[in-house]
């Protein structure tokens, strides 16, 4: 189904404020609308949309707001899954494992606030990782020192 510019600027905030779990049911909303099933008051619009163009709305304000009114017209809302964090840690620590395994080796080292800057503004202008630009520095030193 294709959605109004004002539809799917929704869909886009929830996108951006990480509230997927909503667009299914939002969108559901929407076609219900259309077709007749239910009637969404004009008003009732606006206030959606004057509560997702505020830009201090954080993101349990819209999703209190797109929950209470998919609650009101009886779309069902499906439960979010819960991640288990325990899984992350194990994925997290057998890549680490792999990258020991290859002799790879981990390196901390403080930078100033200025030069994290420009190493940042380096990377992102190569389009490079920060390994990628660590071994090209690197590769720049002398070769006897």
């Amino acid at each position: 189904m294709k959605l109004s510019k004002n539809n799917q600027k929704i869909v886009d905030i929830l996108r951006e404020k990480q509230l997927t779990h909503l667009i299914k049911p939002f969108v559901r909303m929407v076609e219900l609308d259309k077709l007749g099933k239910i009637k969404v008051h004009k008003m009732t619009w606006k206030v959606i949309m004057r509560d997702f163009h505020d830009k201090h709305a954080t993101r349990a304000d819209l999703e209190n707001v797109i929950v209470s009114y998919l609650a009101h017209f009886g779309i069902i809302l499906m439960r979010q899954d819960k991640v288990d964090p325990k899984v992350s840690k194990e994925r997290v620590k057998k890549f680490r494992s792999i990258k020991k395994a290859l002799g790879y080796k981990n390196v901390s080292f403080l930078v100033s606030e200025l030069d994290l800057e420009r190493l940042k503004q380096y990377k992102e202008a190569q389009g490079m990782t920060y390994q990628e630009v660590l071994s090209f520095m690197i590769s720049k030193l002398p070769k006897k020192v």
